[in-house]
């Protein structure tokens, strides 16, 4: 028997149709002027790829999903739905802070923190860093990517 597991296979930006190419990129470089042309919302969503198995739970899971930018954080959460096994999932979150002087040129550090949780609806108690990392997880994993802003 396996425990319950999720982790990170790939991650990647790209435009519209990056989903269907899956490239894992580590560093993630971009360019400020990419970002502000026509399309560069696109650039400013990471794609990727999350493998896990929740073959020994015996109910209904969640993912919680974390994105911490510079320590910044952007949170989610997905239903894994009726699954009772292995599995893969594709997401595409934004991960850039909104602000423009938070995307200094140069290194940045993204974490993405993946959390098996029982199934329960959390909206209304993430707030903040503090409440995410408080939320009772049946197993928590970590991927860390480098990320470059270049001019």
């Amino acid at each position: 028997m396996t425990a319950p597991y999720a982790e990170v296979k790939e991650a990647w930006t790209g435009g519209p149709d990056s989903l269907e190419n899956p490239e894992n990129q580590d560093p993630i470089v971009l360019s400020k002027k990419q970002l502000i042309e026509f399309g560069g919302a696109d650039y400013e969503k990471l794609n990727f790829t999350v493998r896990y198995d929740v073959t020994d739970l015996n109910y209904k899971a969640n993912m919680s999903i974390a994105l911490i930018f510079d320590k910044s954080i952007m949170v989610s959460q997905t239903d894994l739905k009726g699954i009772q096994g292995e599995g893969f999932a594709t997401y595409r979150l934004p991960f850039l802070p909104k602000y423009d002087n938070q995307k200094r040129i140069g290194k940045h550090q993204l974490d993405i923190v993946l959390k098996i949780r029982p199934y329960t609806t959390i909206w209304h108690m993430i707030d903040s860093i503090k409440s995410f990392l408080e939320l009772r997880g049946i197993t928590e994993s970590v991927d860390t990517r480098s990320i470059i802003l270049k001019e």
